[in-house]
């Protein structure tokens, strides 16, 4: 009896052994930034280069948003808080809908259909090169951008919650 409890001794040692290992692993990969994707994009930032095909068949890229005020706003399919931020754009400047989804999703179309006649819209996935580009994660996000600079940032989450 007493061999066979320290063997259930010993098992449990070496489990918490490469818990602790695994751990620290994790610790470290998460320090060095290795499993982080694009920064989310902030005040003061250049709008990054990127291109993609709007709804309406033109070209939108990095370019156009170089001179001048615009808004670019980033909603999710299956969002509240994104059909209630579209139906409140004042639509003084340009303004640009990417909707991250997949073209022909009904749920990508429900989306599609609350944007602003004023606003031109663009359907991309997460990962395709808008989504790449800007590293948007919370949604809905409004930039306003002015003279291809992010001037203001909105995504609903209040400075220092710490998300």
């Amino acid at each position: 009896m007493e061999s066979l409890l320290s063997a259930a001794v010993l098992v449990l040692a070496a489990i918490v052994l490469l818990n602790l290992v695994l751990t620290l692993a994790v610790i470290r990969r998460l320090r060095d930034g290795a499993t982080a994707g694009p920064a989310a994009p902030g005040v003061g930032d250049v709008v990054p280069d990127f291109a993609a095909t709007m709804t309406d068949g033109a070209t939108l890229t990095h370019r156009d948003l170089l001179t001048g005020p615009a808004t670019v706003v980033f909603a999710l399919p299956g969002c509240a808080p994104c059909t209630r931020t579209l139906a409140a754009l004042p639509g003084a400047e340009p303004t640009f809908v990417f909707v991250m989804g997949e073209p022909g999703d009904p749920e990508t179309g429900a989306v599609l259909a609350k944007v602003p006649f004023f606003a031109r819209a663009g359907v991309t996935p997460m990962d395709g090169p808008v989504g790449r580009a800007f590293g948007v994660a919370l949604f809905p996000t409004t930039l306003r951008i002015a003279d291809g600079v992010i001037r203001d940032v909105d995504n609903g989450v209040a400075a220092g919650a710490g998300v």
